[in-house]
C-alpha cells in the first residue's frame, strides 16, 4: 500500500513540475492579416474548374518564399466552383500553385 500512495505522489509531482516548467512566454507576433482570393479557371473557357460534390474542392499551395527557398507548403481548399479564398495569411511572397486531377 505504501508502494501505491509513492506512485501516486511521484506522478502528481511530475504533473505539477510539468505544468510549472511551461514556457510563459506569450505570442507577441502579430496576427495575419492579408487575404488571397481567387479562383481555378479551365483555361480554353475561363469557366471556374467544378469538383464533385461531397469532395474537398481543388487543393491550393502556398510556398512562403520571403524567408526560405525550400520552405514548407501551406495548403488549403477551394470551394467546388473553384473559387478560393484564406484570409489569415502573413504579408510576404509567396509562390501560388492548385493540385487536383486536372493538372
Amino acid at each position: 500500500m505504501m508502494t501505491m500512495k509513492k506512485l501516486i505522489y511521484a506522478g502528481l509531482f511530475l504533473a505539477m513540475f510539468a505544468a510549472v516548467s511551461c514556457s510563459k512566454k506569450y505570442d507577441n507576433y502579430p496576427e495575419p492579416e492579408e487575404t488571397i482570393n481567387g479562383s481555378v479557371t479551365d483555361s480554353e473557357t475561363g469557366a471556374g474548374i467544378q469538383t464533385e460534390a461531397g469532395g474537398n474542392g481543388t487543393r491550393v499551395r502556398m510556398d512562403e518564399l520571403s524567408y526560405s527557398d525550400s520552405p514548407t507548403p501551406y495548403y488549403f481548399y477551394s470551394m467546388q466552383d473553384g473559387k478560393f479564398n484564406n484570409t489569415k495569411i502573413f504579408k510576404g511572397r509567396y509562390r501560388v500553385s492548385v493540385e487536383g486531377p486536372f493538372v
